[in-house]
């Protein structure tokens, strides 16, 4: 049997970071290839470049055997190539049947007045629903929707050009188990028709359930290419996570303190799903999970950002009650966002703007500011965090994503928190600014500040940690200690699989 898609030798980098380091598969007519590997190992970055979005920097793509450039996405889909990707692009303002002919209305346009006939588009978006079982309202305001209906929005687009082959990256993550079934289906359907799937997920059953052949990757390199069938799930966790720590994380705490700080049955009505646990003093705690299981919605619901509906919130004893970020800046609760640019930092202020601004109300009387005291405060952090600029006065969008990252933490420590919570502390960055965060990390812990982190780098959960919570769909599933934070129990916790072996026996 021949390919219909051969990737050889792909090779990406972004400033920093090489995404992807000589990838190299095929993928078969009739059959569904699975891309695995840990967060950042470069899978996404592989069906970018396959589907136009990004263009390699070296290496081929094939199809049908004839080598191929895409410059644009609509060159892919021109060969035969969809793509439903991680990140929504609905239109949420559109309709649902304007959102699935997005880029393809001239199907419909009227010859005689150039017009695009909205009939026929609504009806030929609810024929291609019919087509694979899926009812839809053609009329309805497509952001109006539930999340897991605009994913299948998606899908509908990648569908109505006919693909000979699709790639799904993360499909199932905002999917029911009733709406995971339907795509099932859909796939089972486009597979009898001779079709070719590339599919991503973090949910090992679904690796099982809709692959047949697998390649894995590690830190943007290939672990290996399988037939599923001859692989079992610690086989592909040990591929994925199989490497050795390195000596760049400092001594970590024998003994831990009082308990600092405590969540009981915390839920959002949405994600979260009745969150407990405790902070000690003197402890770093570390938070696994896959992409997109309620970290983030944790962290953000105990910094004020988000609202709880039910549960408790307990610092040094007392129960605490807030509903804004003010208020618990006001506690002794600081955030540091994954997104440094977008949440954390204003790239057109200067480094010293950027570290005040957190604590600015210390500083402020009246409404006037201690300015001497503010420029003791900004001299403080810069040497503090060893941020390399040539001044203060520097806007901080011109500095390394490093020494930005050390600006956004700065801030936050400027308002001496009690509390520090840290969502991706080190992504983007290089390794020297990563051990001076790690030391940081551990510092703060051993002063008494409250540090609870997230990280999708199991090596840096794993070195950083005294003691791991796993998440999965919004509820924690695992709690490990001592010789338990390793990569194998971490990775079974973030996929739940205890759990579902737990199902699986009764």
């Amino acid at each position: 049997m021949k390919p219909v898609l051969e990737v050889r030798d792909l090779d990406k980098s972004f400033v920093g970071v090489h995404a992807c380091d000589h990838v190299s598969f095929k993928c078969y007519p009739g059959r569904v290839h699975v891309l695995q590997g840990e967060n950042g190992a470069g899978k996404s970055t592989v069906l970018k470049m396959i589907s136009g979005l990004y263009h390699p920097d070296s290496g081929q793509i094939l199809v049908n055997g004839e080598p191929v450039k895409f410059e644009h996405p609509l060159d892919a889909r021109r060969k035969g190539i969809a793509m439903v990707y991680q990140e929504m692009t609905i239109f949420p303002e559109l309709t649902v049947a304007q959102n699935i002919y997005i880029n393809r209305e001239n199907e419909h346009f009227r010859k005689r007045t150039n017009l695009i006939d909205e009939v026929e588009m609504i009806n030929s978006a609810v024929t291609l629903a019919a087509r694979y079982g899926i009812s839809i309202d053609p009329y309805a305001r497509a952001g109006d929707l539930p999340i897991a209906q605009q994913q299948i929005i998606e899908i509908l687009k990648a569908l109505a050009s006919e693909p000979d082959i699709l790639i799904l990256d993360e499909p199932t993550a905002t999917l029911t188990t009733t709406e995971v079934s339907k795509l099932y289906e859909i796939v089972q359907e486009l597979l009898r028709k001779n079709k070719a799937i590339l599919f991503i997920s973090h949910r090992m059953g679904e690796v099982f359930q809709f692959g047949d052949d697998i390649t894995i990757m590690k830190d943007g390199q290939m672990a290996g290419s399988y037939e599923i069938k001859d692989l079992k799930e610690n086989d592909i966790i040990r591929l994925m996570v199989g490497r050795e720590l390195q000596n760049i994380f400092p001594p970590k705490q024998d003994a831990t303190g009082e308990e600092i700080f405590r969540v009981e049955n915390l839920s959002d009505g949405k994600i979260l799903n009745s969150i407990s646990l405790t902070l000690h003093k003197g402890e770093v705690l570390g938070i696994s999970a896959l992409d997109g299981q309620g970290q983030t919605q944790l962290l953000e619901t105990i910094a004020g950002v988000r609202k709880h509906t039910r549960g408790k919130i307990i610092l040094k004893g007392k129960e605490i009650r807030y509903n804004s970020v003010r208020g618990a800046h006001a506690l002794g609760i600081d955030y540091v966002p994954e997104d440094r640019k977008g949440k954390g930092l204003c790239l057109t202020l200067s480094v010293g703007e950027n570290i005040a601004m957190g604590s600015l109300p210390r500083r402020s009387r009246f409404g006037f500011i201690n300015l001497r005291s503010e420029n003791q405060v900004i001299s403080k952090y810069v040497r503090a965090m060893n941020i390399k600029t040539p001044s203060a006065a520097q806007l901080v969008g011109n500095l390394s994503g490093g020494n930005q990252q050390k600006v956004s933490i700065g801030k936050n420590l400027a308002d001496e928190p009690v509390l520090l919570l840290l969502n991706e502390p080190t992504r983007g960055i290089d390794v020297e600014a990563k051990q001076e965060i790690y030391k940081l990390i551990r510092e703060l812990a051993d002063q008494g500040v409250g540090v609870i982190v997230y990280t999708s780098d199991m090596m840096e959960v794993i070195g950083i940690s005294d003691r791991v919570l796993t998440m999965y769909e919004g509820r924690l599933t695992g709690e490990y200690t001592g010789d338990m934070i390793n990569e194998v129990s971490i990775m079974q916790g973030a996929m739940d699989l205890n759990h579902q072996a737990v199902k699986g026996e009764q």
